[in-house]
């Protein structure tokens, strides 16, 4: 699961005329809203106690400092109920590989035969790891290096190198389709060059 993004324009909107808005938890929210940055501020300090010594100069160093991502994760984590799902090394997520973002050609059939289609034009993948600089790993980044279960031209299974944005992918429960990733892991550690 991933939690609903909202996006913020930077540098755009002031406080008169702020639109109410909320969100509804149990629906899919698939669109992405643009709100102010004095509206994102006015989020994230509602959501830090009242009380907090420098308030004010958290927020401003949160929202000044901190990517859109961020801030968007950071404000969905303060509006939603439910519990943030994380991802780790070796999780398998499926994607949409739509025509917004670099399409890897497949042929469904060739998938559906080897059951590793996710459906509705979506693609399995296993995470490597994160795109940071950081030696850890981490959960919370906006995009993920991954190997994603693809074919040659005949009809072959193999692992193709894609980098997925946070907001893209969604965990998925196949054990089936690690198996195939570790199996196609060794064929490729295998090979003499």
């Amino acid at each position: 699961m991933v939690i609903p993004h909202i996006y913020i324009e930077r540098g755009k909107g002031d406080l008169n005329g702020l639109p109410f808005f909320k969100t509804n938890n149990k629906r899919n929210m698939k669109r992405n809203i643009n709100i102010s940055d004095d509206a994102g501020a006015i989020i994230i300090l509602e959501s830090i106690k009242t009380n907090q010594k420098n308030r004010n100069h958290i927020v401003d160093l949160l929202y000044n400092h901190l990517s859109d991502h961020a801030i968007s994760t950071i404000i969905d984590l303060a509006i939603t109920d439910k519990e943030p799902t994380l991802v780790k090394k070796g999780d398998v997520i499926y994607f949409p590989n739509d025509e917004k973002y670099d399409i890897i050609d497949v042929d469904i059939d060739v998938l559906r035969d080897n059951n590793v289609y996710a459906g509705d034009n979506k693609l399995y993948a296993i995470i490597k790891d994160d795109q940071s600089y950081s030696s850890g790993f981490n959960p919370w980044y906006h995009k993920f290096d991954v190997d994603v279960i693809s074919h040659d031209d005949n009809g072959k299974l193999i692992l193709l190198f894609k980098s997925i944005a946070f907001e893209r992918l969604k965990l998925a429960d196949k054990p089936l389709i690690k198996i195939i990733h570790n199996d196609l892991n060794k064929k490729e550690e295998d090979l003499p060059f």
